[in-house]
């Protein structure tokens, strides 16, 4: 948010008034993953070094309302944006309530299919969230280590440029990249460089489920797209959908047999999770050091 904020919205420049809704993931005091820790401590400096004013959201809805209406007073009355800051928990929980998926396979079994197909000296890069979660999980399940695999547990969106960092430094080293439908449209952007750069060492699966699944599953608009006209348009070479495990693992050797640039699999999946489904047992750090000794060997 900080580009558009300062360079935008900012007083001194349009002075937009505008009320932010942000989550305090990693609040100081309270257990969470690393990736949340390291921006939960730093957030409240943040939002003071960039003369953004803010306010912690009470628990209770008298002091809520209060809250509230000074923000309305403050944003408007100095034509600036003002932030809410909502702790975990402040909120009752609430459900989506959805349509039934159409589609039969789970994310984890469109990634188990992915898993098993991948040679044996592919990289992997898994986007944030569950998948990354379900990844761990299913070497767990196979008996196999998890050396292979760079689980992109924060920065949404960017699972895509890592692997396509790894594909350019390792030409010999077939790279896949294991992405969300919501993650892909975060940073569409990426795509671009991967299709100009013409990386046939690339397969780029999206699965779509048509969710923002890992933080709350609100829609993210993309069972409408038409994935074979965006990857194209980024210069992908070979598109190819699936939507049952047996045409997952036969569209995936169509994408890696594919010599003259980057693949794009669209795998169709239902929304969810196992509700026992776990997460890396090793630190963020030790995943590294461990993909960096794959990537050498």
């Amino acid at each position: 948010m900080v580009n558009p904020l300062l360079s935008l919205a900012s007083p001194e420049v349009y002075g937009i008034p505008m009320i932010l809704l942000i989550g305090w993931r990693g609040e100081p005091g309270r257990k969470d993953e690393p990736q949340h820790r390291v921006q939960g401590k730093l957030m409240p400096g943040m939002l003071a070094s960039m003369d953004l004013p803010f306010e912690i959201v009470p628990d209770y809805e008298e002091g809520a309302r209060e809250v509230v209406e000074n923000a309305l007073a403050q944003a408007k009355g100095r034509s600036t944006p003002f932030a809410l800051v909502v702790r975990k928990g402040t909120f009752s929980h609430y459900e989506f309530h959805r349509e039934a998926s159409p589609n039969i396979m789970t994310r984890e079994e469109a990634i188990e299919c992915v898993l098993r197909a991948a040679g044996a000296f592919d990289p992997i890069v898994s986007t944030t969230g569950f998948s990354s979660r379900e990844v761990f999980e299913l070497r767990e399940r196979m008996g196999q280590d998890h050396s292979r695999d760079f689980l992109t547990v924060g920065s949404m969106g960017h699972a895509s440029a890592i692997a396509a960092g790894i594909a350019l430094a390792k030409p010999s080293r077939h790279v896949v990249c294991i992405d969300g439908d919501g993650a892909l449209a975060m940073h569409l952007g990426n795509a671009l460089t991967v299709g100009l750069r013409k990386l046939n060492n690339y397969t780029h699966v999206v699965v779509n489920n048509g969710l923002h699944d890992s933080v709350g599953g609100q829609p993210t608009g993309m069972f409408g797209a038409d994935f074979d006209a965006i990857s194209r348009g980024m210069g992908y070479t070979h598109f190819a959908r699936a939507k049952t495990p047996e045409e997952v693992t036969e569209k995936f050797a169509e994408c890696q047999a594919n010599a003259t640039g980057a693949s794009m699999l669209e795998i169709l999946t239902k929304g969810g999770a196992r509700k026992e489904l776990g997460r890396p047992t090793s630190s963020p750090m030790e995943n590294k050091n461990a993909y960096m000794s794959f990537l050498r060997g």
